[in-house]
Parts: structure tokens; sequence; C-alpha cells
């Protein structure tokens, strides 16, 4: 039964690199840069003064805005219905310029809670 239990662990860790891998190749196909998932806690970003591009999706679109965390370049997918979308809206365009934001992540799934001010 361990022999069984082994290789069905690995088929399920070969099966989520191959799907990790696809979603990264796909993404890079369209011009995307590696999405950026907010750990739980305290981040620091800065959204850069673009406009986001639409990204469609099963379960309504989302706008995907270009960020840097630290020194590295990624993409930050918020859905339109998001008070976070929101907020990035509202704060880009009083600014017209990039923005600098600390946003706290709590909880996971449904209850995930963010909230973002200014630095």
């Amino acid at each position: 039964m361990s022999k069984e239990n082994t290789t069905l662990e690995q088929f399920f860790e070969n099966e989520v690199k191959r799907i990790e891998t696809e979603r990264k190749e796909a993404l890079k196909e369209k011009g995307y840069n590696q999405l950026f998932k907010i750990p739980k806690g305290e981040t620091k970003l800065t959204v850069v003064y673009a406009t986001p591009r639409i990204l469609e999706g099963n379960f309504g679109n989302q706008r995907v805005f270009k960020i840097k965390v630290g020194k590295e370049d990624y993409d930050l997918a918020l859905s339109e219905k998001s008070p976070l979308y929101r907020f990035v809206i509202l704060s880009l365009g009083g600014a017209k310029k990039n923005i600098d934001v600390r946003v706290t992540r709590v909880g996971d799934g449904k209850n995930t809670r963010y909230d973002a001010v200014l630095e």
C-alpha cells in the first residue's frame, strides 16, 4: 500500500508541476509577467501608472496592473468588483504617477480580506 501511495503522491506532484508550467507559458504567450499573489501579512509594492489590461476569466474579468515588489516586476490581477481594485484605481487616478502601497492580507479563500494604504 505504501508503494501505491508513493506513486499516487508522485502523480499529483507531477500534475501540479505540469499545470503550473502550462499556466506560466500561456501567460507569457499573452505578454504577461508572472502574476503576483499577495501573501498573508504585510507587503509593500509599487503600482505602475499605466492602463491596466483586461484578463478574461470564467468568473468575470480582471484588470492586470504592472507592479514592482522590491526590484522584481510582476503583474497583479484584480477583480473589477474588488475593493482593492477600486482603491488602486482611485489612487492611481488621483496621483497620476506610480504609487507605493502597503497591502495587508488576512484570511484564506472566500474569507480573504485586504487592507491597503498609500505609503
